[in-house]
Protein backbone atom coordinates (compact mmCIF):
# COMPACT_ATOMS: atom_id res chain seq x y z
CA UNK A 1 0.00 0.00 0.00
CA UNK A 2 1.51 3.43 -1.00
CA UNK A 3 -0.29 5.30 1.51
CA UNK A 4 -2.30 7.40 -1.07
CA UNK A 5 -5.96 8.11 -1.03
CA UNK A 6 -6.22 7.66 3.33
CA UNK A 7 -9.13 8.73 4.45
CA UNK A 8 -9.20 12.59 6.49
CA UNK A 9 -10.28 10.21 10.21
CA UNK A 10 -6.47 8.84 9.77
CA UNK A 11 -4.90 11.82 9.12
CA UNK A 12 -5.86 15.30 8.14
CA UNK A 13 -4.84 16.09 4.19
CA UNK A 14 -1.47 18.54 4.62
CA UNK A 15 -1.36 21.46 2.89
CA UNK A 16 1.44 22.72 0.52
CA UNK A 17 4.74 24.20 2.02
CA UNK A 18 3.42 27.82 1.58
CA UNK A 19 6.67 28.72 -0.91
CA UNK A 20 5.51 25.66 -2.98
CA UNK A 21 1.87 26.89 -2.92
CA UNK A 22 3.17 30.38 -4.20
CA UNK A 23 4.26 28.82 -7.26
CA UNK A 24 1.23 26.55 -7.95
CA UNK A 25 -0.51 30.02 -7.99
CA UNK A 26 1.52 32.10 -9.60
CA UNK A 27 1.95 29.55 -11.83
CA UNK A 28 -1.77 29.26 -12.54
CA UNK A 29 -2.48 32.83 -13.78
CA UNK A 30 -3.87 32.85 -16.97
CA UNK A 31 -2.89 36.20 -17.86
CA UNK A 32 1.47 35.37 -17.46
CA UNK A 33 3.58 38.64 -19.52
CA UNK A 34 6.92 37.79 -20.15
CA UNK A 35 8.06 39.14 -16.37
CA UNK A 36 5.99 37.26 -14.97
CA UNK A 37 7.72 34.31 -16.65
CA UNK A 38 10.87 35.50 -15.30
CA UNK A 39 9.12 35.92 -11.52
CA UNK A 40 7.92 32.58 -11.86
CA UNK A 41 11.49 31.11 -13.07
CA UNK A 42 12.85 33.04 -10.01
CA UNK A 43 10.55 31.74 -7.78
CA UNK A 44 10.92 28.25 -9.07
CA UNK A 45 15.00 28.90 -8.63
CA UNK A 46 14.76 29.31 -5.12
CA UNK A 47 11.59 27.23 -3.89
CA UNK A 48 14.06 24.74 -5.87
CA UNK A 49 16.82 25.71 -3.24
CA UNK A 50 14.52 25.01 -0.44
CA UNK A 51 13.95 21.75 -1.41
CA UNK A 52 17.41 20.37 -1.55
CA UNK A 53 17.52 20.82 1.81
CA UNK A 54 15.13 18.08 2.82
CA UNK A 55 16.20 14.86 3.49
CA UNK A 56 19.61 15.57 4.24
CA UNK A 57 21.97 13.21 6.22
CA UNK A 58 19.69 10.85 6.27
CA UNK A 59 16.24 12.94 7.30
CA UNK A 60 13.49 10.51 6.88
CA UNK A 61 11.90 12.42 3.89
CA UNK A 62 13.12 11.79 0.66
CA UNK A 63 10.20 10.97 -0.63
CA UNK A 64 8.56 13.83 0.18
CA UNK A 65 11.53 15.76 -1.19
CA UNK A 66 11.07 13.68 -4.62
CA UNK A 67 7.47 15.06 -4.79
CA UNK A 68 8.07 18.66 -4.30
CA UNK A 69 10.78 18.14 -7.22
CA UNK A 70 8.70 16.86 -9.00
CA UNK A 71 5.87 19.51 -8.53
CA UNK A 72 8.56 22.59 -9.10
CA UNK A 73 9.29 20.16 -12.64
CA UNK A 74 5.12 20.30 -13.23
CA UNK A 75 5.05 23.85 -12.76
CA UNK A 76 7.96 24.66 -15.65
CA UNK A 77 6.50 22.02 -17.75
CA UNK A 78 3.46 24.33 -18.62
CA UNK A 79 1.04 21.61 -18.50
CA UNK A 80 -2.09 21.70 -16.18
CA UNK A 81 -2.09 18.05 -16.47
CA UNK A 82 0.85 17.33 -15.16
CA UNK A 83 0.57 20.23 -12.24
CA UNK A 84 -3.10 18.33 -11.07
CA UNK A 85 -1.03 15.50 -10.91
CA UNK A 86 1.68 16.55 -9.18
CA UNK A 87 -0.09 18.51 -6.54
CA UNK A 88 -2.53 15.51 -5.83
CA UNK A 89 0.79 13.23 -5.23
CA UNK A 90 2.60 15.96 -2.89
CA UNK A 91 -0.34 16.10 -0.75
CA UNK A 92 -0.28 13.13 -0.23
CA UNK A 93 2.90 11.90 0.03
CA UNK A 94 2.83 14.96 2.53
CA UNK A 95 0.14 13.56 4.72
CA UNK A 96 1.69 9.90 4.43
CA UNK A 97 5.14 11.81 5.87
CA UNK A 98 2.99 13.45 8.88
CA UNK A 99 1.44 9.97 9.07
CA UNK A 100 4.53 8.68 9.48
CA UNK A 101 6.27 11.00 11.78
CA UNK A 102 3.11 10.45 13.75
CA UNK A 103 3.79 7.27 14.36
CA UNK A 104 7.55 7.03 14.56
CA UNK A 105 7.02 9.55 17.51
CA UNK A 106 4.66 7.80 19.14
CA UNK A 107 6.28 4.74 19.32
CA UNK A 108 9.26 6.25 20.66
CA UNK A 109 7.34 7.59 23.44
CA UNK A 110 5.72 3.90 24.02
CA UNK A 111 9.18 2.44 24.16
CA UNK A 112 10.15 4.87 26.38
CA UNK A 113 6.60 4.77 29.02
CA UNK A 114 7.45 1.06 28.85
CA UNK A 115 11.38 1.86 29.90
CA UNK A 116 10.08 3.81 32.83
CA UNK A 117 7.65 0.87 34.14
CA UNK A 118 10.39 -1.55 33.89
CA UNK A 119 13.31 0.53 35.65
CA UNK A 120 11.63 3.64 38.03
CA UNK A 121 11.45 0.74 40.91
CA UNK A 122 14.09 -1.02 40.35
CA UNK A 123 16.36 0.07 43.29
CA UNK A 124 19.76 -1.05 41.65
CA UNK A 125 19.03 1.29 38.59
CA UNK A 126 19.76 4.96 39.65
CA UNK A 127 19.89 7.15 36.63
CA UNK A 128 19.76 6.82 33.55
CA UNK A 129 22.03 7.48 30.25
CA UNK A 130 20.83 9.32 27.22
CA UNK A 131 22.11 7.53 24.42
CA UNK A 132 21.44 9.80 20.96
CA UNK A 133 20.54 7.23 17.67
CA UNK A 134 22.52 6.09 15.33
CA UNK A 135 20.24 8.07 13.03
CA UNK A 136 21.37 10.80 14.66
CA UNK A 137 23.22 13.44 12.29
CA UNK A 138 21.34 17.17 13.03
CA UNK A 139 22.58 19.32 15.52
CA UNK A 140 20.08 19.78 18.17
CA UNK A 141 18.84 19.22 21.97
CA UNK A 142 19.80 15.47 21.96
CA UNK A 143 23.33 16.59 21.62
CA UNK A 144 22.81 18.89 24.57
CA UNK A 145 21.37 15.97 26.92
CA UNK A 146 23.82 13.50 25.81
CA UNK A 147 26.92 15.92 26.78
CA UNK A 148 25.64 17.44 29.70
CA UNK A 149 26.64 16.83 32.90
CA UNK A 150 24.52 18.53 35.14
CA UNK A 151 24.07 16.48 38.22
CA UNK A 152 28.16 14.98 38.74
CA UNK A 153 27.57 11.64 37.50
CA UNK A 154 29.19 12.27 34.12
CA UNK A 155 28.53 13.38 30.59
CA UNK A 156 24.23 12.52 29.31
CA UNK A 157 23.66 10.59 32.59
CA UNK A 158 20.79 12.01 34.73
CA UNK A 159 19.50 10.84 38.04
CA UNK A 160 15.84 8.65 37.25
CA UNK A 161 13.44 11.79 38.35
CA UNK A 162 15.76 14.41 36.49
CA UNK A 163 16.26 12.63 33.41
CA UNK A 164 14.21 14.65 30.03
CA UNK A 165 11.54 12.83 28.72
CA UNK A 166 11.74 11.07 25.24
CA UNK A 167 10.77 11.57 22.63
CA UNK A 168 12.83 15.29 22.72
CA UNK A 169 11.61 16.40 19.26
CA UNK A 170 9.14 15.05 15.95
CA UNK A 171 11.34 11.57 14.92
CA UNK A 172 13.70 11.30 17.68
CA UNK A 173 14.93 7.94 17.98
CA UNK A 174 17.23 8.45 20.78
CA UNK A 175 16.94 6.30 23.97
CA UNK A 176 18.11 6.38 27.47
CA UNK A 177 20.41 3.15 28.74
CA UNK A 178 20.19 2.11 32.80
CA UNK A 179 23.14 3.10 35.10
CA UNK A 180 23.12 0.54 37.93
CA UNK A 181 24.50 2.18 41.66
CA UNK A 182 27.84 -0.26 40.95
CA UNK A 183 28.75 1.43 37.39
CA UNK A 184 27.92 4.89 38.91
CA UNK A 185 30.40 4.09 41.98
CA UNK A 186 32.85 3.32 39.77
CA UNK A 187 32.70 6.28 37.69
CA UNK A 188 32.41 8.06 41.05
CA UNK A 189 34.91 6.24 42.80
CA UNK A 190 35.49 8.63 45.45
CA UNK A 191 33.29 10.87 45.52
CA UNK A 192 31.45 9.93 47.82
CA UNK A 193 28.47 7.75 49.19
CA UNK A 194 25.64 6.40 46.55
CA UNK A 195 22.89 7.15 48.96
CA UNK A 196 21.99 10.54 47.71
CA UNK A 197 21.56 9.11 43.94
CA UNK A 198 19.10 6.39 45.33
CA UNK A 199 15.46 6.98 44.93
Amino acid sequence: MNGYNTTDNVVRKQMLPKYLQDVVNFSRRSDLTKNDVITLQKLVRKARRMVDRLAQNGEPNRALKTSYKELLDAVESCSDKALKRAIRTTVEEKSRYVAERIARTESARARYQGFLKDTIDDPDVVAYRWVESTRHHTEDVCDEYAKVDAYGLGPGIFPKDKAPELPAHPHCLCHYEKVYVIELDELLHGLGSMERFII
